[in-house]
């Protein structure tokens, strides 16, 4: 196995001619928590889009635990948790519980649903509709149905957009946990300064580049920079 969970080499990514990502090399360590940072518009979501293997690069190559992004999504190695997913379940008049049990039963899973929704601090909430669910709730739900799909690595999209900050603390802690269990995260933020203690490194996308360091760095820097 690789000592990276995901490796950039000599990435370039284009779109409508505008250049992205410009030999891009980054590697994120396995069993770490890496937060996403950067400006509006500059490519965040992009770039993970790009680790998933969604979008043609136009050179290089990106790797999922030492092999080609592809073959590690098709392998369930990834599960991808985007705000878009999220706000479409609430559509379902379902409940926590129901969701849950079908994940469960077409993954083939006898585990017991109470382990599950124990994890992400759901017990006691399982019979909720989702449309009833606050937004710290939606995006455990959306962290209790990656881990039904026990996949390793786990990249969330803006997980603490539009909830309080009483709900982000817990949502950082509840990584930082599976982070501790050997799950490897990655996470697109905007609340980098409520993050840091939690999070292992931080990327920061900026002007066709991208760049990690460690949080030491970050904390002592207030920047990012190849270290």
């Amino acid at each position: 196995m690789s000592s990276s969970a995901i490796c950039l080499e000599n990435v370039t990514f284009a779109y409508d001619d505008k250049v992205l990502f410009d030999d891009v090399s980054i590697a994120i360590p396995n069993h770490s928590f890496t937060a996403i940072i950067g400006d509006n518009g500059v490519g965040k979501t992009t770039l993970l889009n790009v680790m998933l293997g969604e979008l043609p690069i136009q050179s290089g190559q990106v790797t999922i635990g030492g092999q080609p992004c592809q073959k590690a999504i098709k392998e369930q190695q990834v599960a991808y948790i985007s705000q878009q997913s999220l706000q479409a379940y609430q559509q379902f008049p379902t409940s926590i519980e129901e969701v849950l049990e079908v994940h469960l039963a077409y993954l083939n899973k006898q585990s017991k649903k109470m382990d599950y929704l124990q994890m992400v601090n759901l017990l006691g909430h399982q019979h909720k509709k989702l449309s009833e669910l606050s937004g710290g709730q939606l995006q455990r739900l959306g962290i209790l149905l990656a881990l039904v799909q026990d996949a390793p690595i786990l990249l969330l999209d803006e997980p603490t957009n539009n909830i309080d900050v009483h709900f982000a603390t817990e949502l950082y802690a509840l990584l930082e946990r599976l982070v501790k269990q050997g799950k490897t995260i990655v996470m697109v933020t905007h609340h980098i300064h409520h993050a840091l203690p939690y999070v292992d490194y931080v990327l920061e996308v900026s002007s066709g580049m991208c760049a990690i360091c460690d949080r030491e760095h970050y904390h002592v820097h207030g920047r990012v920079c190849e270290c």
